[in-house]
């Protein structure tokens, strides 16, 4: 279920909802493909985590994945298949542009 709120915060990350529908978070936990992955056990992450990455996935405003369109569409490395992809071990630059290509999609447009 996407957040009904712009800002969504968890135990591994957080998440932004965009006014066009979309989705997009930022996780970097046990077990996310961050650097963290094999730090901590899962749910045992400190509460001030912090990483130099992170795990990545877009949806959009259906409830649609849209990571690994939107992941080779900005060239970049994707894990898994156009049902459970993710964006592994982004840079805080590649993840802002992944923010700003998202922002700039029109209501109801698909990439």
């Amino acid at each position: 279920m996407i957040p009904k709120k712009h800002f969504s915060r968890y135990r591994n990350g957080f998440g932004i909802t965009f006014d066009n529908g979309y989705f997009v978070d930022a996780t970097f936990g046990a077990g996310n493909y961050a650097e963290n992955r094999h730090e901590y056990q899962y749910g045992e992450e400190p509460e001030d985590l912090e990483s130099e990455n992170c795990e990545t996935i877009i949806i959009d405003g259906d409830g649609v994945d849209r990571t690994l369109e939107i992941g080779k569409c900005l060239g970049l490395n994707v894990n898994g298949d156009k049902d459970s992809a993710v964006l592994p071990y982004l840079h805080f630059n590649d993840w802002m542009r992944i923010i700003n290509y998202v922002n700039a999609i029109l209501p109801r447009n698909k990439p």
